[in-house]
């Protein structure tokens, strides 16, 4: 017995009817159903999908029995994670969109003022406030901005006001975010903190349009202070030290204290890896992307829209003098493909922005900004050249639309030696790359996204040929 075996059995009774007369209408094997509702087998997912049609439940009953059915079929460990990364992908947008919302500044009501040069935080509401204060202190007081800082559940709020003082001074400076990942060794660990820690800094790092490093170490609380103040925020003046539950704390204002800590905190980046380093420079940016990429294997790729490099190739020439950074893009992706085998390289992307491309020549998301607009006969020649690559790779998929989250607008590749890379395709964000190397996260990465590859959720070649042969004839 399992609890989907037990819920299949429940809403058999809601539906007020039993085995043999869902057998006799849907033509389904009647010893299979029994097997099922009795926990003994798990049945195909198109037995299962066409057995939920002969139930009378509403849809939130029919998502939790398919949820249930999922966790069965591959386990709950690997279900929470593919989740954890599909709400991560699918709510980036919205966070990044929520730090830079001006309405985030009208939440900060109050002010932390320090009397003595310690100061006790004393409750949750203090180190809201001591955290504001903090950050305001550095960019009224200081030319060059230093801010160091480790992950925990109010770091968004430091994210914030970084964001908004950037905004609101100018001043640049060195901001460095410390963050921890946890080691698994077995397949069976639920734990998706590792990608918890990640949907909360991706909208952070591709929005604040200044320079910005995270490290990255694995779990350590061995040492005292780890159990006592496992949390910091330092900026050239203040140290802010805050405990495991985030609601009691230490602030120090003391400029030769904080240089101290400074110091200790630079040695530590010694003992961490770089997840990422990002420079206010695209073409700098860019240009690191395309040396990686140029030496390293790409295995998978991921992105909500159609693969542009693809689609653009043939307009190389018309691009590459009046529209440089497009062109660069271009020959960064013929260097990747000069590297990808078509039998061991698998590409998932959306066709999120396809519609107005071939209505309007116009390319999505930021590529619209760096690109003329195509006219109709430019537009046939990408089209087909597009529909070419498709069917010379193996592992091409397009998925149906709905499958993928048009509003993320986050890709990501998977290289050989486990390293991935993120970008974001929107228009506003800095143009900037996330690179790490992980094997934990890789793998778990890998999974979600191989899980997509099924006739349910990506186009097969003919139904792809069909359905933009379908757009050109209506938009074009």
């Amino acid at each position: 017995m399992s609890e989907f075996s037990d819920l299949c059995r429940d809403y058999i009774k809601i539906s007020r009817t039993n085995v043999y007369q869902i057998a006799k209408k849907s033509n389904l094997d009647r010893t299979m159903l029994q097997k099922m509702i009795n926990g003994s087998r798990l049945p195909s997912e198109e037995f299962f999908t066409k057995f939920l049609t002969y139930l009378s439940i509403n849809k939130d009953e029919q998502q939790n029995l398919i949820k249930l059915y999922q966790i069965e079929r591959i386990g709950r460990p690997i279900y929470e994670r593919r989740l954890a990364i599909q709400n991560m992908l699918n709510s980036f947008e919205f966070k990044r969109r929520e730090i830079l919302s001006d309405q985030q500044a009208s939440i900060i009501t109050g002010t932390f003022v320090m009397n003595e040069k310690v100061e006790e935080i004393e409750n949750d509401t203090d180190v809201y406030h001591a955290l504001q204060m903090v950050i305001k202190y550095e960019y009224d007081y200081e030319d060059e901005i230093r801010v160091y800082f480790n992950s925990f559940e109010r770091s968004r709020n430091v994210h914030h006001a970084l964001i908004r003082s950037l905004k609101k001074t100018g001043k640049s400076g060195n901001v460095s975010q410390f963050i921890t990942f946890s080691r698994f060794n077995n397949a069976n660990d639920s734990d998706i903190k590792n990608i918890d820690n990640l949907g909360q800094l991706l909208p952070f790092i591709f929005t604040y349009n200044d320079y910005c490093q995270v490290y990255y170490t694995y779990d350590d609380a061995t040492h005292l202070t780890q159990r006592l103040w496992p949390f910091f925020l330092v900026t050239h003046n203040h140290v802010l030290l805050l405990s495991n539950e985030q609601t009691r704390g230490i602030l120090i204002h003391d400029r030769n204290v904080a240089s101290l800590y400074a110091r200790e905190i630079d040695q530590l980046k010694s003992k961490n890896r770089i997840l990422t380093d990002v420079s206010r420079d695209d073409k700098k940016s860019l240009q690191t992307f395309n040396d990686f990429a140029r030496t390293h294997r790409l295995l998978l790729s991921y992105e909500t829209i159609p693969c542009i490099s693809d689609l653009v190739m043939p307009m190389y020439e018309r691009v590459k003098d009046d529209y440089p950074v497009l062109a660069n893009y271009l020959e960064g992706a013929s260097d990747v493909y000069a590297n990808v085998s078509p039998h061991d390289y698998i590409s998932i992307q959306g066709l999120s922005g396809m519609k107005d491309f071939i209505e309007k020549g116009v390319l999505p998301e930021l590529f619209g900004d760096i690109s003329p607009t195509f006219t109709p006969e430019e537009r046939l020649e990408m089209l087909r050249h597009y529909l070419s690559i498709i069917d010379k790779f193996d592992d091409y998929h397009v998925c149906r639309l709905g499958v993928i989250g048009s509003a993320s607008g986050l890709a990501v590749e998977l290289y050989e030696n486990d390293v991935i890379v993120m970008t974001s395709m929107k228009k506003d964000p800095p143009l900037r790359f996330v690179f790490f190397q992980e094997p934990i996260i890789y793998q778990e990465f890998y999974d979600y996204f191989t899980s997509l590859i099924d006739q349910e959720h990506v186009y097969t070649n003919e139904e792809l040929r069909r359905d933009i042969k379908s757009m050109v004839d209506d938009y074009m």
